[in-house]
């Protein structure tokens, strides 16, 4: 035999996004943002003490609540040229451009008290147990990981400028290798992610990409 059970989720999401690019001393480009989330359910889940089964259980409750919750950042980058002069053959100039990028992004906890987004109950040893309101939201359930996070990434491009004897110019890429890592401040050791490594080239007509 089989049971099925009909269950049925409902609910309004908003969201909304601010973002504030700017530049900074001329070669900076800093771009702080916000992204917001609200969440309106007409049924929460409420933790309680079965006296039957002798721990904390929940019941769903009949009653309209929000859910605000967000995650803000800032990304910084710039761009960085050089210029060198090989002189080799047709090959008069090669030009790199460098492109770092920083972004920092944030997520607190939303299981603390301040939110109220938890019902609590004790268990028969007296410990404090929490149940997410929100566990049974259409838009998943509470967050409760704090999370700090800096990425960072770094791009690189080789062009190079050819001069015919007539004076004619035409350029073409040399190579183009991007590099990626992360950071993470909450992990409690090795906060760093792998470092992440494409490069790309042209040899003799055929395209050669790494990673």
């Amino acid at each position: 035999d089989s049971t099925y059970k009909d269950s049925k989720t409902q609910g309004i999401q908003h969201k909304m996004a601010f973002t504030a690019p700017q530049k900074v001393f001329k070669y900076f480009n800093i771009s702080p943002y916000l992204n917001l989330k609200e969440d309106w359910v007409d049924e929460i889940e409420q933790a309680y003490f079965d006296e039957e089964t002798r721990t904390v259980e929940t019941k769903t409750k009949k009653q309209f609540a929000a859910r605000h919750t967000f995650n803000t950042g800032i990304t910084a980058k710039t761009t960085l040229y050089g210029m060198f002069e090989p002189n080799i053959g047709k090959l008069k100039y090669i030009r790199h451009k460098v492109d770092p990028s920083i972004n920092f992004t944030y997520t607190p906890d939303f299981s603390e008290n301040f939110y109220n987004y938890f019902t609590s109950a004790y268990d028969t040893n007296g410990v404090k147990q929490y149940e997410d309101k929100f566990q049974n939201s259409p838009y998943s359930g509470t967050s409760t990981r704090e999370s700090r996070r800096m990425s960072m990434s770094l791009g690189n491009v080789f062009q190079g400028k050819l001069v015919d004897e007539d004076g004619k110019e035409s350029k073409f890429d040399i190579l183009t290798a991007n590099f990626s890592t992360a950071y993470d401040f909450m992990a409690d050791s090795l906060g760093w992610s792998d470092l992440s490594a494409s490069l790309r080239t042209k040899v003799f007509d055929k395209s050669i990409s790494v990673r």
